[in-house]
């Protein structure tokens, strides 16, 4: 195991302390080098996230055999923390003709990865953001749920697999543009290199831009935000939920930016708790 944020000498074994037991469910994942994960698992995580985790894993894993990639994820759940280990799926002899099936492939990959994106993987994944709008949580028996649950689970795992199909390409689009910067401009960085391409509108800009002009009005309207936050989301699913934000200008743009309530209000009270909309 590894931390990130600590130094350590990876040809040796890590002892755990007694305060911190590790169990194997398979012995040779000792051997293995594990590391945790602050990009995407940053904080504890319950055994039932470990289904989430799992639609993770293999949605890397199928993203990883249409790319032609010779790596996998692991993850291990030791006492609430999730731990990561990128595994090789060939020996290391066959690793360079594998990683040069996997360049040509992902070459494919964004020679069409706009049209690709817009005709076929955007579109999947708008189908299974509307089949959660449309799921009635509150009113869904226990079996019901339950079948949900696992259904979820399999929509997971696809989308994980589209976010991979796409990340791995653009990801290399973006190596090899910055290699091209600094074979022309030997004296820049791989970062000058990006920031020629800080502006292009895309989603997350979109995104931040609708949040800074939220925050502006929050500023304006504080009594009317103070309302807002002032609604209490249900306490369980048999709860009937709140009603929609209220019609007024600030209620109107946090419902359109976050959605209605309860699922508003939890957004609202993360991003306060972030001061992203009280500064």
């Amino acid at each position: 195991m590894a931390d990130t944020n600590a130094s350590h000498d990876v040809s040796s074994p890590i002892v755990p302390p007694a305060d911190f037991p590790v169990s194997w469910e398979r012995p040779e994942d000792e051997d293995l080098f594990w590391e945790t994960d602050p990009m995407h698992f940053p904080e504890q995580v319950t055994p039932m996230m470990v289904g989430l985790v799992n639609a993770f894993n293999e949605g890397f894993k199928r993203a990883s055999e249409a790319s032609f990639l010779p790596i996998r994820l692991q993850y291990h759940r030791i006492n609430t923390y999730l731990y990561k280990s990128i595994v090789p799926t060939v020996p290391p002899e066959e690793m360079e003709a594998q990683g040069k099936r996997s360049e040509e492939k992902l070459g494919a990959h964004m020679a069409r990865m706009w049209e690709w994106w817009d005709t076929e993987l955007l579109p999947d994944v708008k189908q299974h953001l509307d089949y959660w709008e449309s799921f009635d949580l509150r009113g869904a028996s226990m079996p019901a749920l339950l079948a949900h649950w696992e259904d979820t689970q399999a929509r997971l795992t696809r989308l994980w697999e589209i976010h991979f199909l796409i990340a791995f390409p653009f990801l290399m689009a973006m190596s090899l543009f910055a290699e091209l910067y600094q074979d022309l401009f030997e004296n820049e960085g791989a970062l000058d290199a990006m920031r020629l391409l800080r502006g292009f509108g895309n989603k997350t800009v979109e995104a931040g831009h609708t949040l800074w002009d939220l925050r502006q009005l929050v500023a304006q309207r504080k009594s009317e935000m103070e309302r807002f936050q002032a609604i209490q989301p249900p306490p369980s699913l048999g709860n009937q939920p709140p009603g929609p934000p209220p019609d007024n200008p600030l209620g109107r743009a946090i419902g359109k930016f976050f959605g209605t309530p309860p699922r508003a209000v939890h957004r609202v009270e993360r991003l306060a708790r972030q001061r992203l909309l009280s500064r």
